[in-house]
């Protein structure tokens, strides 16, 4: 979203295991856990039970929130 605003990232690099030992000294492991480790999710039998499939892709889907974002803000 930064990028299609034309805004730097503003990233910090910090390992998985930095962000869950300092999570875990706030008491918050586990939240830090589902944020850091892997996800995946295969939609495959959603989109075949639903029947539905997006008409547009991801990118497209950001560029087009970014520009009705800008057209409320002015």
């Amino acid at each position: 979203m930064r990028s299609a605003l034309s805004r730097p990232a503003r990233l910090l690099a910090i390992s998985p295991r930095t962000l869950e030992a300092a999570a875990a000294l706030a008491g918050q492991r586990e939240r830090a856990r589902r944020l850091t480790r892997s996800l995946e999710v295969d939609s495959t039998d959603a989109a075949r039970e639903l029947g539905w499939t997006a008409q547009i892709g991801f990118a497209a889907a950001v560029e087009d929130m970014v520009q009705a974002y800008r057209q409320t803000a002015e």
